[in-house]
């Protein structure tokens, strides 16, 4: 299992996508949907929206745009090292992450990630699925016959959950923080880079 945002790909992908969506609807000539993308970031910047809020409202908004502008640009930031350890691994390969699979599926298929599944952020029937935290675990049991058999590769602690569970364990680029959290919940680990 692979975390995307910090470790598939150097950068946060979640600011790139906001921004390529308010880009994609003024490219797209749709200036009323790139206004409320803009409107919902400053009620969100001012706290007036959650973060959960903001990214369903996005999601919701992004259907009736052309993801593939952040997809793109995304994959101008690979992390090669990742991604040839990712496609070397044996077994059911997993990409996992909080952010949206409306761009998150597409840039991995541009980046030639050899994976059998990719989950993200989404929306089930009318409900929001945060993939994040313990839903990452959640969603590994549905894809995985036994994941406690599972690597994960993560940069943050925020996988912790995972972490847990796994059999062994690869941090990237970790923060001070992450490496605190990991090595006093007693979770063995290796750094990949």
């Amino acid at each position: 299992m692979c975390d995307f945002d910090g470790t598939l790909v150097r950068v946060n992908s979640f600011p790139l996508w906001v921004l390529s969506i308010a880009k994609g609807f003024l490219l797209e000539f749709r200036p009323f949907l790139s206004v409320k993308v803009v409107f919902l970031l400053v009620v969100r910047k001012l706290g007036l929206v959650s973060h959960f809020d903001f990214k369903k409202n996005l999601v919701n908004l992004s259907r009736f745009l052309n993801n593939d502008y952040v997809s793109s640009s995304l994959s101008r930031h690979v992390n090669d090292r990742v991604l040839d350890f990712l496609n070397s691994c044996e077994g059911t390969r997993v990409i996992s992450s909080a952010a949206p699979l409306v761009y998150l599926e597409h840039t991995v298929d541009l980046i030639d990630a050899h994976v059998s599944h990719v989950i993200g952020s989404t929306f089930v029937g009318d409900d929001f699925f945060e993939n994040y935290s313990e839903n990452k675990v959640e969603s590994l049991k549905q894809v995985c016959q036994d994941p406690k058999d599972v690597v994960v590769i993560t940069d943050h602690y925020e996988d912790l959950p995972l972490m847990k569970i796994a059999s062994k364990v690869y941090l990237v680029s970790p923060s001070e923080k992450t490496l605190r959290v990991v090595e006093s919940a007693g979770i063995q680990y290796d750094i990949l880079c």
